[in-house]
């Protein structure tokens, strides 16, 4: 299982984080590839969809993301001798020997020479492909900053203050990424491009509430399309110059781009469902909602303490589990360090307060958080005391988007390091009458 470190206080702290390290063990990227893909001699199945493996001459394993490289390691496990070469990109630390596949690192969120560096690996990759060649590509969150190409004009440092201003601004991952889309060689469909006249099945772990493929990754094998939304204007008037003369011109012509099969092998709705089959199994009454989170962290924080102080009522003292899955924004003003799910936390901290018996956690199931190395954060009845004890308000922690260190004085934080998966973030609350 997954190890989770934090620190418990009380039983509901115990069981919600007993129930995110069963959903992180279910959700790992190895075992959602084994369960989406198998293989019968020279038979490929994804998703029951049949590939003939001995219409090609070489069958390629390729991909960018937090979870790449665990997912290539479980398809060298299915197609061993058959992979006749490979390139992933992975976040720092996460490089592994895969065998005939190449596994090279690069910077996340923000991408640095090493990300450019890994984009022009893929795209000279895919110079040497051929119509006899399979390219099998991994694709899961995190590639948009992992392999980068920029359009002409561009620098580095542009991208980086272009990704800057758009990681603080308060924007849902879809808006986000039909920007960096448009800035981009290996985006909006570049590697559909690069890689032809390869045939390519792209896997796909997505971060994205509603698994738009033109968002997972900035959709490297999904062309741009004429009605992707530009930034807001008071977005706009912040990038550099050289930014905004990108987006205010079409976006890239590719010409014919192949749209590949795309298989989405695990979401965030993956995710909810293990977490709510962990709360069963460890006697909880558990409540899913098919709504996903989304929007700002702190008011989606107060609804989801509303829905569990509702079920409390009507509980008649059972312990019960609420869980929402999904990804909320922060619109930064403060200096502060800290994610959108440790701010969610500290902004439930006097709901929780109120309800005895009851926590309240918020986690990535990546493992991180924001330019943190917490995964997130967990508050119970006690937190609002003892960080008030150890110097530290919990209005002036939101005030200045500095959770990190006000979880860190209420002994909050949630680690896991990395967790080779990537399905969005989980929120669960839980109500124990032990407590």
């Amino acid at each position: 299982m997954a190890r989770v470190t934090a620190q418990a206080h009380g039983r509901a702290s115990e069981l919600a984080l007993e129930i995110f390290g069963r959903a992180l063990d279910a959700i790992r990227a190895d075992r959602l590839v084994e369960q989406a893909v198998q293989r019968v001699g020279d038979e490929l199945f994804i998703h029951g969809e049949r590939i003939d493996l001995s219409g090609f001459r070489r069958v390629h394993v390729l991909g960018a993301g937090k979870a790449a490289p665990a997912m290539a390691a479980a398809l060298l496990s299915i197609l061993g001798p058959k992979i006749a070469g490979g390139l992933v990109v992975g976040p720092k630390g996460s490089a592994r020997p895969l065998g005939p596949i190449e596994a090279i690192e690069a910077c996340h969120p923000a991408p640095d020479e090493s990300s450019l560096a890994a984009g022009e690996r893929l795209l000279e990759y895919g110079s040497h492909l051929t119509e006899d060649d399979l390219v099998i590509f991994a694709l899961s969150g995190g590639a948009s900053a992992l392999a980068e190409a920029p359009i002409e004009g561009l620098s580095l440092a542009d991208l980086q203050a272009a990704n800057d201003e758009l990681l603080r601004s308060g924007l849902s991952i879809d808006a986000i990424n039909a920007v960096r889309r448009r800035l981009s060689r290996i985006k909006a469909g570049g590697l559909a491009l690069a890689f032809r006249p390869a045939a390519v099945a792209v896997l796909v772990l997505s971060d994205v509430v509603g698994n738009r493929l033109a968002s997972i990754g900035s959709g490297p094998f999904v062309p741009p399309s004429a009605n992707e939304p530009p930034p807001p204007f008071e977005l706009f008037s912040r990038l550099p110059e050289s930014v905004r003369l990108a987006l205010a011109g079409p976006p890239l012509a590719l010409g014919p781009v192949p749209t590949p099969s795309h298989y989405v092998i695990g979401s965030v709705s993956v995710a909810v469902h293990a977490a709510l089959d962990a709360a069963r199994d460890l006697g909880l009454s558990p409540y899913g909602y098919a709504d996903p989170m989304r929007g700002e962290a702190r008011a989606m924080a107060r609804t989801i303490c509303s829905q569990l102080q509702k079920h409390i009522a009507a509980a008649l003292n059972e312990p019960l589990c609420v869980v929402f899955g999904g990804e909320t924004v922060v619109t930064v003003r403060g200096k502060g360090r800290g994610g959108r799910c440790q701010e969610m936390a500290v902004a439930a901290a006097p709901r929780v307060a109120k309800m005895p018996g009851t926590c309240f956690l918020a986690a990535g199931t990546d493992g991180r958080d924001g330019p943190t190395g917490a995964a997130g954060g967990i508050v119970d009845l006690g937190s609002l005391q003892r960080a008030k004890q150890a110097g530290q308000d919990q209005r002036a922690a939101l005030a200045g988007n500095d959770s990190y260190r006000w979880l860190e004085a209420a002994g909050g934080l949630v680690f896991t390091g990395p967790t080779d998966t990537n399905l969005n973030d989980l929120t669960i609350a839980v109500y124990h009458h032990r407590d």
